[in-house]
């Protein structure tokens, strides 16, 4: 059964409790539905309610784990509430799965890592998000980047290396075309 919110009831814009409201009633009646308790804890950081949208997507990524959309949902709101380390452990461990190679989850890993001065992980991450995007030239840019870090282990440096050899041999094939 479809639930329709268009009725005489139904919050008016700019109206953030009776949006609460009918956004809760939803998740009540819909509980498998994502996209009301996601837009619910969205609807709690524009009312300045940092605490509970937090919880919201916590609670949502113990019921979904793994899943993308609360991920990333998740853990940009933990970026704009300067919450770094926390993001950064959420997409890292995501990005680990191996299995969602989405370039926005890359970007959030390098502003995250960024934020916490993490600099050769937040090239690595930008340089995923360009590869991802098809810009495989910046990507070998962030590579080069990330292996001018001081202190870079020799793991690590073996590691980005390879990747970088990668992305160069891919640039060649398509410089060639």
């Amino acid at each position: 059964m479809a639930t329709d919110c268009r009725n005489s009831s139904a919050p008016t814009r700019g109206d953030h409790e009776g949006a609460r409201r009918e956004l809760t009633r939803l998740r009540q009646q819909n509980p498998d539905r994502l996209h009301y308790p996601l837009n619910l804890a969205r609807l709690e950081l524009e009312r300045n309610q940092p605490a509970r949208a937090l919880a919201l997507y916590e609670e949502l990524l113990e019921l979904n784990p793994g899943n993308v959309t609360v991920t990333r949902a998740y853990a940009a709101a933990l970026l704009s509430h300067d919450e770094p380390a926390r993001a950064r452990k959420l997409l890292t461990s995501l990005i680990q799965r191996g299995e969602n190679r989405q370039p926005e989850l890359y970007r959030l890993l390098a502003e995250a890592a960024g934020k916490e001065g993490r600099r050769r992980e937040s090239h690595e991450a930008t340089a995923e998000y360009y590869y991802l995007n098809g810009q495989t030239h910046a990507a070998i840019d962030q590579l080069e980047l990330a292996l001018q870090v001081p202190g870079l282990e020799f793991y690590d440096n073996a590691r980005i290396s390879a990747r970088l050899h990668t992305f160069k041999n891919e640039a060649r094939q398509e410089d060639a075309r």
